[in-house]
């Protein structure tokens, strides 16, 4: 008799704390799809979103951007006619800028090739007749290894063989 009152009382224990887990999950307050939830949801995506601010920011450093922070490029181009494939070369050494690293001067908008400006330009007095030092260029950042920027690309397609 007592096995049997206690079975029967595990049953009931473990029997309401199985309805007590199907209510939680069975929650369906939140579901998008049910008619009547529909105004909520609206509601909530109308709280989250803000509108967009007018100002122009910064990608790097989220800081707001204004005209005197923007600096004009004036790059070189290798030929004079205006083609698709038009490639920039250094202003100094007139070598074409594919991959290499690169200087944007901020007093003349010229880019200038890395190993170019740190030999002859860099601390010196030059041909572009400035002197460049400590916070008067920009070190750019070379293109990334993306898969077919920079080299022609040639496909093959293959086909099953009919028998």
């Amino acid at each position: 008799m007592e096995r049997r009152r206690f079975v029967q009382d595990l049953e009931n224990i473990s029997g309401e704390n199985v309805k007590v887990e199907e209510k939680s999950v069975v929650d369906i307050s939140n579901n998008f799809w049910l008619a009547r939830n529909s105004n909520v949801v609206k509601d909530r995506i109308q709280k989250k979103h803000k509108p967009p601010t007018n100002k122009l920011i910064c990608p790097v450093s989220g800081m707001p951007l204004k005209m005197q922070d923007l600096i004009t490029v004036n790059p070189e181009t290798l030929s004079k006619n205006h083609s698709e494939s038009e490639k920039w070369v250094c202003s100094f050494s007139k070598k074409n800028i594919d991959h290499h690293r690169a200087v944007l001067i901020k007093k003349t908008g010229q880019i200038i090739l890395k190993s170019v400006f740190d030999k002859y330009i860099y601390g010196k007095t030059n041909s572009l007749e400035i002197e460049v030092n400590e916070g008067d260029f920009i070190d750019l950042q070379p293109g990334g290894t993306a898969f077919c920027s920079h080299s022609s690309v040639e496909k093959t397609l293959y086909r099953e063989a009919l028998l």
